[in-house]
């Protein structure tokens, strides 16, 4: 698909929705932990990022030039900081050719998603006494990132593809979505009337297949048009388990009543705990 990139900007939705209702319904229960929740996030995230280094590199003895091996190698250096979308900023775009022949390239949006979740939880324990305000650092947050994207997707745009502060708004509608549910109206999206949930969904899997089939690699992405992808993960997210297309369409064959939307709250915890 032209605009399969697109999926990255779901999972930073979708990212945003999942840890974000862990931690509120820790937060709820005065059980969080900063130790827990970065030890789990050590355990899901090393393992198969070692592997994933240490076959790169394993390879790309045997089929690397020695400079491009020595750029595998810096490379895998960052990516073990979480930073290593900051060098690939500096080093391309993420559409021009060498960029394409870069093995550890996908990287960049593990590290946007750990920079987020290094800052993302301090901000909510230190908030979360004056918790009805929640939403309004929400909102702040949200549009200062979506301005900077917009403005580097004009002067900047590997900057606005790479860089964290250009992308956080994307985790936060997510989060915006968990603290809706979790919060706000604990439960509510099991409670979405199925007439609208059937056509909130119906919108959002419109959005995505918009964002897959008519946005290619010559837009000025993300830019306004990640609002395509990350506000149908929303909307499919919001519509809840009720929604046909949640229960047809993306649900597993083998448990079809199960569905993303159920992840949330206490049932989440349980199954994934911190670790995502």
């Amino acid at each position: 698909m032209p605009g399969g990139f697109a999926g990255v900007d779901i999972f930073f939705v979708i990212s945003g929705f999942l840890i974000s209702s862990i931690i509120f319904s820790a937060l709820r229960t005065n059980s969080f932990s900063f130790l827990t929740f970065y030890s789990r996030r050590v355990k899901r995230i090393f393992p198969p990022l070692a592997v994933v280094l240490i076959v790169s590199l394993a390879l790309g003895w045997f089929v690397l030039l020695p400079d491009e091996y020595t750029q595998l190698g810096k490379h895998a250096t960052y990516a073990v900081g979480f930073v290593l979308n900051i060098l690939l900023y500096k080093e391309a775009g993420y559409f021009d050719a060498a960029s394409a022949t870069k093995p550890l390239l996908h990287l960049w949006s593990l590290c946007i998603e750990e920079q987020f979740y290094i800052l993302w939880p301090l901000l909510l324990v230190l908030a979360w006494r004056f918790r009805k305000r929640l939403p309004v650092i929400f909102a702040i947050a949200f549009v200062w990132s979506f301005y900077s994207n917009v403005v580097h997707s004009t002067s900047d745009l590997s900057a606005s593809f790479f860089l964290a502060q250009n992308r956080f708004w994307e985790l936060l509608l997510g989060s915006g979505l968990a603290y809706y549910s979790n919060v706000f109206k604990p439960g509510s999206l099991d409670k979405v009337p199925p007439r609208h949930a059937g056509a909130i969904s119906v919108v959002g899997l419109g959005l995505l297949l918009f964002a897959f089939f008519g946005i290619n690699g010559t837009f000025a992405y993300p830019g306004f048009w990640a609002l395509f992808p990350t506000v149908g993960a929303f909307l499919i997210i919001l519509a809840g388990p009720s929604a046909w297309v949640n229960r047809k369409l993306l649900s597993h064959p083998g448990n079809s009543s199960r569905t993303l939307s159920e992840l949330s709250g206490q049932n989440l915890t349980n199954r994934l705990r911190y670790g995502g």
